[in-house]
């Protein structure tokens, strides 16, 4: 036999071995796991296992340690937290481990919090963030991971569409890992950890990333009137059997455990904190167009560097749901807000983000993101699109969907001015109530701290400051790359004039790790991007406008005219133009009728 026959027997043989330790780890010698067959719906107390709820009820009242001692299993005192009680909350569907080659992968698991504030508040509901990262797209995967928290806390069993895990970005459909199991509490007390982890086989798997991507999120609510507590909010991995091994599966049965926390290793551990927010009063002079959407990066592609048709994005939907103007927005966007939206890649393919798309724009695969002069001509021909080729021949044109509009009359302009001209052009277009598009050099707010109510709307506005120009933007936030020409764009939607020293714009910042509204020094600026609305279509009130009258014998018609089988009232008689579709009621009088009649070119 062959040095190479023989190494690929040895090689089959080792990971044979591999697979078989692996199975016995997860389902135990006769294939079982540590609590029998059904472990889907099983808890683990130090040790023992219980399928529900009342056998920790059991296991309190004896007062015995179940691994035999004589140690007392009440919770002891340590400012109301549990020590003993570990709670395992299984996931189901069994994993079928194939490994008959080796890993050609690099994969790494991200525990982030709260958007990148990577601290737990207290009194408030948190946001526990599952960073995936993997070169090549996987069949299957199998986690395990063991929380220690060290206050009383609750999670939320709603906070995803089947239970307390929300997929997100494009693992939404993807990797349906269930709901998990409500939390007991052992006189009235959460458990001082609990087991989280399981295994899924989605059909379609989960894409590749090369960097690393929010798949999945859990909040959990700390409770109120507690103390700080430093490093107090742990997260590790764990074996949890039957399905919780440490390995992502590629297609084809590669298998090979990811890093954890960028290769650190566990356990991470964070503050838990009490939120320091000082409310201010409502500074003189601020101004603000209420009820503008706040879409975040990713679109639907999952394309990178997308912030300035995503800003351009919350212009249009504000236009479409907020000034009547339809036509605008894919209905199916209602759906998915406020991330993943289709009608934010047909803006970026006509802003030419990432050199991708429209032939007419700058940018021909040169910059990622998009130049900040492609941004008012590609948002411009968006709005006016309603015809295939309208703006010449192209190729790369994405098909016209059946619900967009164009309008002609909008007008969308660049602007790069000094100020106070630049501020003075915000203020303008927010007193008209027309949000706008501003385009920083880079993005890095840093939150304040402090934040003002809105008295007509109720909304929170949080003050951030500038941090120092990193140059681009990674996870937690959503990656971008900026340089002299492509910046970080934003959607404005407010200012303050000279408070605190400077000029303030009130934003939109399209990051899902800020807060919705942002209050944030008028600096570091590129430019602008107005975008005045047109005129909203007439009400439909049942009559046309600027009718031609005709008079005639009573039961005589116009060809072109017939009675419909509606009653209105006593003698009103509704007819209908066969050549519009506009409903007309008329008043009888005696003898004749008067019947309206549409004009040629209405």
């Amino acid at each position: 036999m062959g040095e190479a026959n023989q190494m690929r027997v040895d090689i089959a043989s080792l990971l044979r071995r591999i697979k078989e330790k692996v199975l016995r780890q997860m389902f135990g010698r006769k294939g079982e796991s540590l609590c029998g067959t059904q472990p889907s719906r099983v808890f683990v107390f130090a040790n023992t296992c219980c399928e529900n709820e009342n056998c920790f009820g059991e296991l309190q009242s004896s007062k015995r340690d179940p691994r035999g001692s004589s140690e007392d299993i009440r919770p002891v005192s340590r400012e109301g937290v549990m020590k003993n009680g570990t709670i395992l909350l299984t996931i189901g569907l069994f994993l079928l481990l194939a490994g008959s080659a080796m890993a050609s992968g690099i994969g790494d698991v991200t525990i982030h919090l709260n958007g990148g504030d990577d601290v737990v508040y207290i009194g408030d509901t948190n946001i526990v963030e599952f960073w995936i990262k993997n070169d090549v797209k996987l069949q299957a995967m199998s986690l395990g991971f063991i929380f220690t928290i060290g206050r009383n806390y609750a999670f939320d069993p709603a906070h995803g569409a089947s239970g307390y895990v929300k997929e997100e970005g494009d693992a939404v459909g993807a990797w349906n890992l269930g709901g998990l199991l409500e939390t007991p509490y052992i006189n009235n007390v959460s458990p001082d950890s609990i087991l989280f982890g399981g295994a899924a086989m989605p059909p379609a798997g989960l894409p590749a990333h090369a960097n690393l991507t929010l798949c999945y999120t859990m909040a959990v609510y700390i409770l109120p009137g507690q103390a700080p507590l430093a490093g107090g909010f742990c997260v590790d991995t764990t074996f949890i059997p039957p399905a919780g091994e440490w390995l992502f599966f590629e297609e084809g049965g590669f298998t090979y455990p990811p890093e954890f926390q960028g290769g650190a290793g566990g356990p991470v551990c964070f503050d838990i904190v009490i939120p320091s927010l000082t409310i201010v009063p409502t500074p003189p002079g601020f101004t603000y167009v209420a009820n503008v959407p706040d879409w975040n990066q990713p679109p639907f592609s999952g394309a990178t560097n997308y912030c300035a048709p995503v800003a351009a994005l919350n212009i249009v939907d504000y236009w479409q749901s907020g000034l009547a103007i339809p036509g605008l927005v894919d209905p199916v966007d209602g759906g998915v807000y406020p991330v993943n939206s289709a009608t934010a890649d047909l803006i970026g393919y006509f802003m030419g983000t990432n050199g991708v798309g429209c032939p007419r724009r700058i940018n021909q695969g040169i910059w990622p993101g998009t130049h900040f002069s492609d941004e008012a001509p590609g948002l411009d021909e968006y709005i006016k699109w309603n015809a295939p080729g309208q703006f010449g021949a192209d190729a790369t044109e994405p098909p016209l969907p059946a619900w967009k509009v164009g309008y002609p009359s909008a007008n969308v302009a660049l602007h790069q001015m000094s100020n106070p001209a630049l501020f003075n052009l915000l203020t303008a277009e927010i007193n008209s109530g027309w949000p706008t598009k501003i385009d920083f050099n880079y993005w890095n707010p840093i939150n304040a701290g402090t934040a003002f109510i809105d008295g007509a709307t109720q909304d929170t506005i949080f003050v951030y400051q500038w941090g120092a120009n990193t140059g681009g933007s990674g996870p937690p936030n959503p990656e971008e790359e900026w340089d002299y020409d492509v910046g970080h764009a934003v959607t404005g939607v407010g200012y303050i004039p000279m408070w605190n020293g400077t000029d303030w714009a009130i934003v939109h910042d399209n990051w899902g790790t800020t807060r919705a509204h942002i209050a944030i020094p008028w600096a570091n600026l590129m430019a602008m991007v107005t975008a005045q609305p047109p005129p909203p279509p007439p009400p439909d009130t049942g009559f046309i406008p600027n009718p031609s009258f005709e008079l005639g014998q009573l039961g005589q018609v116009p060809d072109n005219w017939v009675q419909e089988d509606v009653s209105i009232g006593a003698g009103v008689t509704t007819w209908h133009d066969m050549k519009s579709v506009n409903t007309h009621s008329f008043e009888g009088d005696r003898s004749l009728y008067m019947y309206a009649k549409c004009k040629d070119a209405y």
